[in-house]
């Protein structure tokens, strides 16, 4: 019993030194395992801390290069919008500008010209007229328009000094005096201005564009006054009725009083029907001092009015006018019907030199190519009715009578073709006739 009990015990023993044995060496492998495994761990860390670094600073690279091409890119583009608005800027000036140009070519026969008892020969012209338009929009309301134009001079003397006088009534200039240099002059230059706070309401100061309502027995449409006007007008149903106003400088001296004219005119247009519009208006012309300018002399020659011995007007210039348009269509086509009368109230004008009055039609209005239209007019002006020196100098200003029959046709949109005929003779004195031919070939080029 003690032996076999001793057995076990031993038994035990052995058994549990084996097992505290074979416990450490297991637990030896396996903190080296653990302490490899760590290292292996430490090496991966160490790797990815330096590829993090490495990529940390390749980041850094970048930002940088990133914020350089930032920064070039924010001056190319600062570059680009200063380009962009200087472009802008001058695309807006140049917008806000129009200019246009024409040019009219003529031949010119004179024929049957009978002066009294005696009759002069033939006469041909050969004459160009050339225009240059420019309108330019400073701001809404407010802009600035010019032209400049040819004209025949011709030396004239007032009778206290000679001076180069050039027709306020023509920009024709002829093909003459040996080939030598035409001269160019300015037409019209003012500024117009139509304030968005008032509208309707247009002022024009300078040398402006006539925009009074007239026929050529009082003005001539080449003649561009100057000084200023005012126009008002508004819409009262199919009416639109206006207030014109003109205050112009005839001639300004330095030692006598100035030559002035002031226009007054009062008006409606009236939208009758779709097709059909009528414009009346009445007018007072208050010539001043005309005497004190040398509208009497240019031209050497008193344009059919009545002159004192001493070369200056008889009669004072005081007109009132009536005039009328109406506008329809016939088949399609615009006709235009008019009547002009006009009175000089001067006291003391004889009863055949005070009154004119011209009436007229025009059937179509050439615009583009294969457009035409036919225009008649006959005209009575006496001789103190107008001042003769600025209405239509194809009938000789004042104390004239006749026709005028013209046909215009479109060849292509810029190009066109006119024959006009005038049939004109004295109203009053001895016979002063003539037969007239203007062929014409017109070029328009612009806005």
């Amino acid at each position: 019993m003690n032996s076999g009990g001793k057995s076990i015990k031993s038994f035990i023993l052995i058994l549990l030194f084996v097992t505290a044995w074979s416990g450490k060496v297991w637990a030896e492998e396996g903190q080296a395992e653990i302490l490899r495994r760590l290292e292996e761990l430490t090496r991966t860390v160490q790797k990815q801390q330096e590829m993090l670094k490495q990529q940390a600073e390749e980041i850094q690279t970048l930002k940088g290069m990133l914020k350089q091409q930032e920064a070039a890119a924010e001056s190319n583009l600062r570059k680009i919008t200063e380009v962009d608005q200087k472009t802008a800027k001058k695309a807006g000036w140049t917008d806000r500008l129009d200019l246009s140009t024409d040019l009219r070519l003529r031949y010119e026969g004179i024929y049957n010209r009978k002066v009294g008892a005696a009759e002069d020969e033939d006469r041909h012209r050969y004459r160009f007229r050339w225009r240059i338009f420019g309108d330019y929009r400073l701001s809404d309301g407010l802009s600035l328009h010019s032209m400049l134009n040819t004209n025949s001079g011709a030396w004239f003397n007032s009778g206290n000094a000679s001076r180069n006088w050039q027709p306020a009534r023509t920009a024709n200039q002829s093909m003459d005096d040996e080939f030598n240099q035409k001269g160019i002059y300015i037409g019209r230059i003012y500024a117009s201005w139509k304030p968005s706070a008032a509208p309707g309401l247009a002022i024009d100061a300078g040398k402006f564009k006539n925009s009074f309502l007239h026929t050529d027995i009082m003005w001539s449409s080449d003649v561009n006054p100057e000084g200023a006007s005012e126009r008002y007008e508004w819409t009262w149903g199919r009416a639109k009725p206006f207030i014109h106003l003109g205050q112009m400088v005839v001639a300004e001296n330095n030692r006598t009083e100035d030559a002035y004219l002031l226009v007054y005119q009062v008006g409606s247009e009236l939208q009758l029907s779709k097709n059909v519009k009528w414009t009346l208006a009445a007018s007072y012309y208050d010539w001043q001092n005309l005497n004190k300018s040398d509208m009497a002399r240019v031209e050497n020659s008193n344009n059919g009015n009545t002159l004192n011995a001493a070369g200056n007007y008889l009669y004072y210039y005081k007109l009132i006018e009536g005039i009328t348009f109406l506008d329809l269509k016939v088949g399609g086509w615009p006709l235009q019907l008019w009547l002009d009368y006009i009175v000089n109230t001067a006291e003391g004008l004889p009863e055949d030199a005070d009154t004119a009055w011209s009436v007229g039609f025009q059937l179509g209005k050439p615009k583009k190519k294969g457009d035409w239209a036919i225009y008649v007019k006959y005209a009575q002006i006496e001789s103190d009715a107008v001042v003769g020196a600025i209405n239509d100098a194809s009938f000789y200003g004042a104390n004239r009578t006749g026709y005028k029959v013209q046909v215009q046709y479109q060849v292509a949109d810029p190009v066109q073709v006119a024959l006009a005929w005038f049939q004109t003779d004295a109203l009053n004195g001895p016979e002063n006739s003539e037969d007239r031919i203007q062929l014409d070939f017109i070029f328009r080029f612009g806005s």
